[in-house]
Protein backbone atom coordinates (compact mmCIF):
# COMPACT_ATOMS: atom_id res chain seq x y z
CA UNK A 1 0.00 0.00 0.00
CA UNK A 2 2.70 2.72 0.75
CA UNK A 3 4.67 1.77 -2.66
CA UNK A 4 1.39 2.63 -4.13
CA UNK A 5 0.94 5.37 -2.53
CA UNK A 6 4.27 7.04 -3.16
CA UNK A 7 3.86 6.36 -6.69
CA UNK A 8 0.48 8.46 -6.87
CA UNK A 9 2.01 11.51 -4.56
CA UNK A 10 4.60 11.18 -7.67
CA UNK A 11 2.13 11.29 -10.02
CA UNK A 12 0.76 14.23 -8.11
CA UNK A 13 3.61 16.08 -8.19
CA UNK A 14 4.39 16.24 -11.38
CA UNK A 15 0.57 16.38 -12.45
CA UNK A 16 0.71 19.46 -10.03
CA UNK A 17 4.23 20.83 -11.64
CA UNK A 18 2.57 20.50 -15.25
CA UNK A 19 -0.62 22.53 -14.46
CA UNK A 20 1.57 25.43 -12.90
CA UNK A 21 3.70 25.76 -15.96
CA UNK A 22 0.27 25.87 -18.18
CA UNK A 23 -1.01 28.50 -16.12
CA UNK A 24 2.26 30.62 -16.04
CA UNK A 25 2.64 30.05 -19.77
CA UNK A 26 -1.33 31.43 -20.22
CA UNK A 27 -0.40 34.02 -17.67
CA UNK A 28 2.46 35.73 -20.08
CA UNK A 29 -0.06 35.97 -22.79
CA UNK A 30 -0.74 39.47 -24.50
CA UNK A 31 -3.87 38.25 -25.62
CA UNK A 32 -5.77 34.76 -25.45
CA UNK A 33 -8.98 34.10 -27.58
CA UNK A 34 -12.06 32.11 -27.37
CA UNK A 35 -10.12 28.63 -28.66
CA UNK A 36 -7.11 29.51 -26.11
CA UNK A 37 -9.67 30.05 -23.47
CA UNK A 38 -11.64 26.78 -24.12
CA UNK A 39 -8.24 24.93 -24.45
CA UNK A 40 -6.82 26.10 -20.98
CA UNK A 41 -10.61 25.24 -19.22
CA UNK A 42 -10.00 21.89 -20.81
CA UNK A 43 -6.82 21.44 -19.17
CA UNK A 44 -7.69 23.21 -15.89
CA UNK A 45 -11.28 20.35 -15.71
CA UNK A 46 -8.89 17.86 -16.56
CA UNK A 47 -6.46 19.14 -13.81
CA UNK A 48 -9.07 19.11 -11.19
CA UNK A 49 -10.65 15.54 -11.76
CA UNK A 50 -7.05 13.97 -11.83
CA UNK A 51 -6.81 15.99 -8.22
CA UNK A 52 -9.97 14.82 -6.91
CA UNK A 53 -9.19 11.40 -6.37
CA UNK A 54 -8.87 9.79 -3.40
CA UNK A 55 -6.40 6.74 -1.93
CA UNK A 56 -7.26 7.11 1.43
CA UNK A 57 -10.24 7.66 2.93
CA UNK A 58 -10.12 11.13 4.76
CA UNK A 59 -11.42 10.74 8.39
CA UNK A 60 -8.84 7.50 8.41
CA UNK A 61 -5.79 9.77 7.52
CA UNK A 62 -6.25 12.24 9.93
CA UNK A 63 -7.42 10.10 12.45
CA UNK A 64 -6.09 6.78 12.71
CA UNK A 65 -9.29 5.87 12.92
CA UNK A 66 -11.13 1.96 11.38
CA UNK A 67 -15.02 2.64 12.49
CA UNK A 68 -14.34 6.75 10.57
CA UNK A 69 -18.53 6.98 10.82
CA UNK A 70 -18.62 7.44 14.27
CA UNK A 71 -15.98 10.25 13.93
CA UNK A 72 -18.04 12.34 11.79
CA UNK A 73 -19.53 14.77 14.22
CA UNK A 74 -16.51 15.65 15.72
CA UNK A 75 -16.11 19.53 15.77
CA UNK A 76 -12.71 22.10 14.19
CA UNK A 77 -11.28 22.53 17.50
CA UNK A 78 -11.27 18.24 17.75
CA UNK A 79 -10.41 17.87 14.37
CA UNK A 80 -7.31 20.48 14.59
CA UNK A 81 -6.20 18.72 17.93
CA UNK A 82 -5.54 15.59 15.43
CA UNK A 83 -4.23 16.88 12.85
CA UNK A 84 -1.59 18.54 15.25
CA UNK A 85 -0.92 15.32 17.63
CA UNK A 86 -0.70 13.28 13.93
CA UNK A 87 1.69 16.02 12.49
CA UNK A 88 4.31 15.88 15.74
CA UNK A 89 3.99 11.77 14.78
CA UNK A 90 4.58 11.62 11.58
CA UNK A 91 7.29 14.58 12.03
CA UNK A 92 8.88 12.32 14.50
CA UNK A 93 8.85 8.82 13.03
CA UNK A 94 9.22 8.82 9.35
CA UNK A 95 12.75 9.38 8.90
CA UNK A 96 12.13 8.73 4.56
CA UNK A 97 12.09 12.57 3.61
CA UNK A 98 9.56 11.64 0.70
CA UNK A 99 7.69 9.41 2.55
CA UNK A 100 7.25 12.10 5.10
CA UNK A 101 6.86 15.12 2.66
CA UNK A 102 3.93 12.58 1.40
CA UNK A 103 2.30 11.77 4.53
CA UNK A 104 2.39 15.26 5.50
CA UNK A 105 0.96 16.89 2.24
CA UNK A 106 -1.80 13.55 2.76
CA UNK A 107 -2.55 15.05 6.13
CA UNK A 108 -2.92 18.51 5.27
CA UNK A 109 -5.11 17.56 2.67
CA UNK A 110 -7.51 15.57 4.36
CA UNK A 111 -7.40 18.08 7.42
CA UNK A 112 -7.79 21.26 5.11
CA UNK A 113 -11.18 19.10 3.95
CA UNK A 114 -12.49 18.35 6.83
CA UNK A 115 -12.62 20.67 8.97
CA UNK A 116 -14.39 23.57 6.15
CA UNK A 117 -18.03 22.25 6.05
CA UNK A 118 -18.50 23.35 2.66
CA UNK A 119 -15.68 20.87 1.47
CA UNK A 120 -16.42 18.12 3.83
CA UNK A 121 -19.93 18.17 2.32
CA UNK A 122 -18.55 17.69 -1.05
CA UNK A 123 -16.17 14.89 -0.21
CA UNK A 124 -19.15 12.89 1.58
CA UNK A 125 -21.31 13.44 -1.22
CA UNK A 126 -19.04 12.85 -4.09
CA UNK A 127 -16.51 10.38 -2.77
CA UNK A 128 -13.65 12.73 -4.01
CA UNK A 129 -11.64 15.72 -2.75
CA UNK A 130 -13.36 19.08 -3.58
CA UNK A 131 -11.50 21.84 -6.15
CA UNK A 132 -8.74 22.98 -4.15
CA UNK A 133 -10.01 26.72 -4.08
CA UNK A 134 -13.25 25.24 -2.08
CA UNK A 135 -11.01 24.01 0.53
CA UNK A 136 -10.28 27.56 2.24
CA UNK A 137 -13.45 29.83 1.17
CA UNK A 138 -17.12 29.66 1.75
CA UNK A 139 -19.02 27.97 -0.44
CA UNK A 140 -22.42 29.60 0.36
CA UNK A 141 -24.45 32.30 -1.36
CA UNK A 142 -22.16 35.41 -1.72
CA UNK A 143 -19.13 33.58 -1.78
CA UNK A 144 -17.57 32.16 -5.15
CA UNK A 145 -20.63 30.04 -5.89
CA UNK A 146 -21.33 26.96 -5.22
CA UNK A 147 -23.76 26.44 -8.65
CA UNK A 148 -20.38 26.63 -10.44
CA UNK A 149 -18.60 23.82 -8.50
CA UNK A 150 -21.82 21.47 -8.41
CA UNK A 151 -23.52 22.77 -11.86
CA UNK A 152 -27.04 23.24 -10.41
CA UNK A 153 -29.18 24.58 -7.83
CA UNK A 154 -30.32 21.40 -6.49
CA UNK A 155 -26.88 20.36 -5.01
CA UNK A 156 -26.46 23.54 -3.45
CA UNK A 157 -29.78 23.05 -1.27
CA UNK A 158 -28.37 19.30 -0.77
CA UNK A 159 -25.26 20.80 1.16
CA UNK A 160 -27.37 23.22 3.18
CA UNK A 161 -29.15 20.36 4.26
CA UNK A 162 -26.26 18.65 5.08
CA UNK A 163 -24.99 21.13 7.01
CA UNK A 164 -28.38 21.53 9.27
CA UNK A 165 -28.69 17.57 9.72
CA UNK A 166 -24.70 16.98 10.64
CA UNK A 167 -25.28 19.47 13.30
CA UNK A 168 -28.59 18.62 14.78
CA UNK A 169 -29.43 15.58 13.62
CA UNK A 170 -26.24 13.44 13.41
CA UNK A 171 -25.03 10.90 11.18
CA UNK A 172 -27.81 8.86 10.34
CA UNK A 173 -29.45 11.84 8.72
CA UNK A 174 -26.57 13.10 7.17
CA UNK A 175 -26.35 9.40 5.81
CA UNK A 176 -29.75 9.36 4.55
CA UNK A 177 -29.77 12.38 3.09
CA UNK A 178 -26.41 11.25 1.30
CA UNK A 179 -28.64 7.89 0.27
CA UNK A 180 -31.26 9.94 -1.23
CA UNK A 181 -28.72 12.18 -2.83
CA UNK A 182 -26.74 9.15 -4.54
CA UNK A 183 -29.27 8.18 -7.51
CA UNK A 184 -28.71 11.52 -9.31
CA UNK A 185 -24.82 11.88 -8.50
CA UNK A 186 -24.37 7.91 -10.29
CA UNK A 187 -26.45 8.95 -13.22
CA UNK A 188 -24.01 11.78 -13.98
CA UNK A 189 -20.61 9.99 -13.28
CA UNK A 190 -20.67 8.17 -16.60
CA UNK A 191 -20.90 11.30 -18.46
CA UNK A 192 -18.08 12.50 -16.16
CA UNK A 193 -16.11 9.66 -16.86
CA UNK A 194 -16.54 9.96 -20.37
CA UNK A 195 -15.82 13.90 -20.86
CA UNK A 196 -12.51 13.18 -18.78
CA UNK A 197 -11.39 10.80 -21.52
CA UNK A 198 -11.18 12.63 -23.96
CA UNK A 199 -10.04 15.76 -22.23
CA UNK A 200 -7.10 13.67 -21.20
CA UNK A 201 -7.06 11.96 -25.31
CA UNK A 202 -6.97 15.55 -26.56
CA UNK A 203 -4.01 16.68 -24.29
CA UNK A 204 -2.42 13.73 -25.05
CA UNK A 205 -2.51 14.31 -28.63
CA UNK A 206 -1.40 17.85 -28.11
CA UNK A 207 1.54 16.62 -26.46
CA UNK A 208 2.53 14.55 -29.18
CA UNK A 209 1.92 17.14 -32.14
CA UNK A 210 4.15 19.43 -29.80
CA UNK A 211 6.76 16.32 -29.63
CA UNK A 212 6.13 16.05 -33.54
CA UNK A 213 6.86 19.81 -33.82
CA UNK A 214 10.28 19.49 -31.99
CA UNK A 215 11.86 16.91 -33.32
CA UNK A 216 11.02 18.70 -36.61
CA UNK A 217 12.79 21.99 -35.63
CA UNK A 218 16.04 19.59 -34.28
CA UNK A 219 16.11 17.85 -37.83
CA UNK A 220 16.10 21.28 -39.72
CA UNK A 221 18.71 22.80 -37.54
CA UNK A 222 20.99 19.82 -38.02
CA UNK A 223 20.37 19.85 -42.03
CA UNK A 224 21.00 23.19 -41.72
Amino acid sequence: DKERRRENYRVRKEIRRAYKEHQKQRGQLVHCGRSCEAKSKQVELAYNRLASQVDRELYGVLLDAKDTKSKRSLDAADLKQAYEAKKKKVEENEKEEEDREMALEELKDAYDILVNPEARNYYLLYGMKPPEHMRHMSARSGGWGQEISLGVYKNRVILAWLDFLHDYIGLWGETMVILAALAFVLSRVPTALRQSQRLLDDMDWEASVAEIERSGRKRDETTE
